[in-house]
């Protein structure tokens, strides 16, 4: 019977040793609570701001696109200018132009295609800073515009 008694007075022991650390466990928590608060609302605004720059990055790749069709183009035409040109300075080489008709055709050859490789230097380096800079404000494409063509030299 005495060995009931300390058995009993043992587990009750437990008891409120285990109350007295739920009771501190809760008080602990109970006084982060706040902190808890902030940082679950911080967690929301996070997810939110996530959410906000993964559409931003969606709608400047959708912008961005007409950009690309046109670089795409334009590089096309420079090089097609290039080798134009090229088979013109062979043409001359072989004795197949004169002088006078060269270089007049050759210089505005050469104007057109500086022309064209500025126009492909800028919409590069136009692309490059507008990706950099994740700006969906970056890009003068309109989106509404039924071609989605790029406004410069690409109609």
């Amino acid at each position: 019977m005495e060995h009931n008694k300390s058995v009993i007075r043992k587990l009750t022991q437990q008891r409120n040793n285990l109350e007295k650390q739920v009771l501190s466990l809760a008080k602990f928590n109970y006084a982060r609570e706040p902190e808890f608060v902030r940082d679950r609302l911080r967690l929301r605004e996070l997810v939110e701001e996530v959410s906000q720059l993964v559409k931003h990055t969606h709608e400047l790749a959708r912008k961005l696109k007409p950009l690309q069709k046109c670089l795409k183009k334009q590089t096309e035409e420079t090089r097609q200018l290039e080798e134009k040109s090229e088979a013109m300075a062979q043409d001359f080489l072989q004795g197949n132009m004169r002088l006078d008709e060269f270089t007049s055709k050759y210089v505005d050859l050469r104007k057109e295609t500086v022309r064209k490789r500025l126009i492909v230097d800028g919409l590069t380096g136009y692309m490059t800073l507008a990706k950099k800079y994740n700006s969906a404000h970056a890009t003068t494409v309109d989106p509404n515009n039924p071609n989605n063509t790029c406004p410069i030299m690409c109609g």
